[in-house]
């Protein structure tokens, strides 16, 4: 709207008085604008994404005596490069062009110099092994363990359809789930004895309805186990796979201090393994069982999409990192798709990124200022400050259900249906073109 109709925002473009540096603006296109925000969201212009602009970082942290505050943000707020990288970009767009590569980081730590080996291997779900997450209206898919892939139609979709929508990059050449199977075996098998591979996602009441989809990928014969959380009453939380077979249980999410949380939920699979992985503990204990009887935090890694789980106190838990970009994309015929994601969905990198990480993640340092002891939370400060009140429009609540379609997906060969998503913010970083 503003390069629509820029005396419109501009009033003093309309004056006899305007000063002749503005009078350029009565012609202003989009490609001379660049949105400087920390709001992915605000990236669109409804068409698509905006041409130039610049991402702020958003974090956690302590902050001087104010305790520890979420979703902070600020121009230069960790790094003086911020003011100089800023006025390059505006002046060379050109020269910035977007990535979205997967990026991987280890937080030092009292151990980063043991060069721990990686045991275990933690995956979100929604836009980190998925595109996006699209699951089919079917009683049996969503709720039995039992489910079997035939390759027929799952409810109103027909399998080549929930097989694209899901799991195929139409930026990428080549089969992305072949990629994917690949960096998976990889992954499993470690130098110092066999990884495990789970996935923990912020999905109530949903572990099955992800196994069936990894069914549909051909992807369930590489992960151990998989949990979602928070708990919901008469729905398994958990799914773990025993002899070849997915059998569902629940995971003790009730002996978690906050099980909305999950930093929390992963500080707990670390001190209770064998009640999160109980299929791994039947007979006699092996050199594998028990290294993971006594995992450290050094010895996972968490592949995620969500930067707040990445970042603040998580990071110190989890301190080997790795992040999936997000994006939002036209994506086939679903239209524009926000918070959008997955492993090797712009670029081929990611898959050998992630297997190169996870064999030697020292090579990945990562710095972040050191706050001492847990701090006290901003709003247990605010409420003894009757003056204190922060103004802030950002929301850390991220959505993470899966996506919907506006109608059923027509039967006829090469229909993919109409899709619609709503979704939140994104809070990745990076400045682009």
């Amino acid at each position: 709207s503003v390069a629509a109709q820029p005396k419109a925002w501009l009033p003093q473009l309309k004056s006899e008085h305007c000063p002749e540096a503005l009078k350029d603006l009565e012609g202003l296109r989009l490609e001379n604008i660049v949105l400087v925000d920390d709001q992915e969201a605000n990236f669109q212009n409804g068409q698509g994404r905006l041409l130039r602009y610049a991402k702020v970082t958003r974090y956690h942290a302590t902050y001087h005596d104010l305790g520890y505050i979420e979703d902070m943000g600020g121009i230069g707020a960790h790094d003086d490069q911020d003011f100089a990288m800023l006025k390059n970009f505006v002046e060379d767009p050109w020269l910035y062009k977007e990535t979205l590569k997967m990026k991987g980081m280890e937080i030092r730590s009292e151990r980063t110099d043991l060069h721990l080996p990686v045991r275990l291997i933690v995956f979100d779900f929604d836009e980190t092994l998925t595109m996006a997450t699209f699951l089919p209206d079917d009683n049996a898919f969503n709720s039995d363990i039992d489910w079997q892939d035939s390759g027929q139609n799952i409810g109103t979709w027909r399998h080549g359809e929930l097989l694209l929508c899901n799991w195929e990059s139409p930026w990428v050449k080549g089969r992305r789930l072949k990629r994917m199977q690949m960096m998976l075996a990889q992954l499993k098998k470690g130098k110092e004895g066999p990884r495990e591979l789970v996935i923990l996602a912020p999905r109530e009441g949903s572990a099955v309805s992800i196994v069936n989809l990894l069914k549909v990928g051909r992807l369930d014969g590489y992960f151990s186990a998989v949990w979602t959380f928070p708990p919901i009453n008469g729905v398994p939380s958990g799914v773990y796979k025993e002899g070849g077979v997915w059998k569902t249980f629940e995971p003790p999410l009730d002996e978690v201090r906050d099980n909305s949380n999950k930093s929390e939920v992963l500080k707990h699979i670390l001190k209770n393994t064998p009640a999160w992985l109980p299929q791994l503990f039947v007979g006699d204990l092996d050199a594998n069982k028990t290294e993971l009887l006594r995992l450290l935090p050094e010895n996972v890694v968490m592949v995620d999409n969500e930067p707040m789980a990445l970042t603040g106190r998580a990071s110190r838990d989890v301190p080997r990192l790795c992040k999936v970009m997000r994006y939002d994309e036209k994506y086939r015929k679903c239209g524009l798709l926000y918070q959008m994601g997955g492993i090797g969905a712009h670029t081929s990198e990611d898959f050998d990124l992630l297997v190169n990480f996870v064999k030697n993640p020292w090579e990945y340092p990562c710095e972040l200022p050191d706050h001492g002891e847990e701090a006290e939370h901003i709003a247990e400060r605010m409420s003894k400050r009757s003056t204190m009140r922060r103004y802030t429009g950002v929301s850390s609540d991220v959505s993470r259900t899966p996506r919907g379609r506006a109608q059923p997906a027509s039967s006829a060969e090469g229909s993919e249906g109409t899709l619609t998503s709503s979704e939140g913010e994104n809070e990745e970083v990076r400045i682009s073109e």
